[in-house]
């Protein structure tokens, strides 16, 4: 869960749109694999300070249109939590250049999200590290991405994981949680998604709100 301050989604992302729908209209949309639902970016180095060690799978903005990796920083070594789009999956859609409007614009929405979160200061939600374009080649489209803090996992896992949780890592855990609800609150924030998924641990059992495509800014 992070903070959405950005309420006008059509200005985020206008720009890229009209780069992208340019892409698309010299050449049919392809995914970077043949795999629709991986971008198949294991192995290289986003923008030169990123390098992609492995695919955690789908998530986040449009369900199945984001892929998740762990990478790693080619200098510090900190390893981190990469999302991008894949704008691939709107090939066989009925309208492709309305479904990648679409996409970029959530996905704009998500990074704005975030940077308001960080400038915000809310300790209890996920920390944007970096975010921008990487262009694999001149062959292919694009990739937006989002870099964040890499949890060591999830409520929902861990209560998978787990018959049983005790009374207190129960009650830190909704402490964790409230808290994190109640920074996006003071800020006049609801989030529409709140669910165990979306409630990543890090470290020694600290909990922080993920997942900030859901978020509504009251007026």
């Amino acid at each position: 869960v992070c903070v959405c301050i950005v309420t006008n989604t059509d200005a985020l992302a206008g720009p890229s749109f009209q780069a992208v729908s340019a892409i698309f209209r010299r050449r049919p949309l392809a995914p970077l694999t043949t795999d629709a639902r991986n971008p198949g970016l294991e192995g290289q180095v986003v923008d030169g300070v990123w390098h992609v060690l492995s695919r955690l799978g789908s998530s986040g903005t449009g369900g199945n249109f984001s892929v998740s990796y762990v990478v790693e920083h080619e200098d510090t070594k900190r390893r981190a939590f990469l999302k991008v789009l894949n704008l691939a999956r709107a090939q066989g859609t009925p309208d492709p250049l309305k479904t990648m409007q679409t996409l970029i614009n959530a996905f704009g929405y998500e990074r704005q999200t975030l940077r308001n979160c960080q400038n915000l200061r809310l300790s209890r939600i996920v920390t944007l590290i970096a975010d921008g374009t990487y262009y694999p080649n001149p062959n292919q489209l694009p990739v937006f991405y989002i870099v964040f803090d890499l949890a060591t996992g999830d409520a929902r896992a861990h209560l998978a994981k787990h018959s049983s949780v005790s009374v207190a890592w129960t009650l830190r855990t909704l402490h964790q949680l409230a808290v994190a609800l109640q920074q996006l609150h003071i800020h006049g924030i609801v989030h529409q998604d709140v669910k165990p998924s979306n409630a990543l641990i890090f470290g020694c059992g600290s909990f922080r709100r993920h997942e900030t495509g859901y978020l509504t800014r009251l007026r």
